[in-house]
């Protein structure tokens, strides 16, 4: 259910997320709904399917830290930091460790 959900993302190209489960193949044990699901949704809708495929394979273990953990720290660089919605893009997208 994992490389089918995977697939289905929306991005054209499957490739980027094959080379995520070839880095971390403990992506395929991971619960879809309770785990990939919220997580990906969030920052899909964040960054927009490709920029979270990329985002994704730059830092794949982002995909352990909970919806939560993620939504503070972007909550964070808005509010204390005050970025703008495309300066946290930015940022996270040069340097998604920050997640981590």
């Amino acid at each position: 259910p994992n490389v089918k959900f995977l697939r289905g993302l929306g991005s054209e190209e499957w490739t980027g997320w094959q080379r995520i489960v070839l880095k971390y193949p403990q992506v395929l044990i991971h619960s879809v709904e309770s785990s990939l699901k919220p997580k990906l949704k969030y920052l899909c809708k964040l960054f927009g399917v490709s920029s979270c495929e990329n985002l994704v394979s730059l830092y794949p273990p982002i995909l352990w830290l909970s919806p939560d953990l993620l939504e503070s720290k972007v909550y964070f660089l808005r509010e204390n930091l005050v970025m703008t919605e495309e300066e946290v893009q930015f940022v996270l997208g040069m340097f998604p460790q920050m997640l981590g």
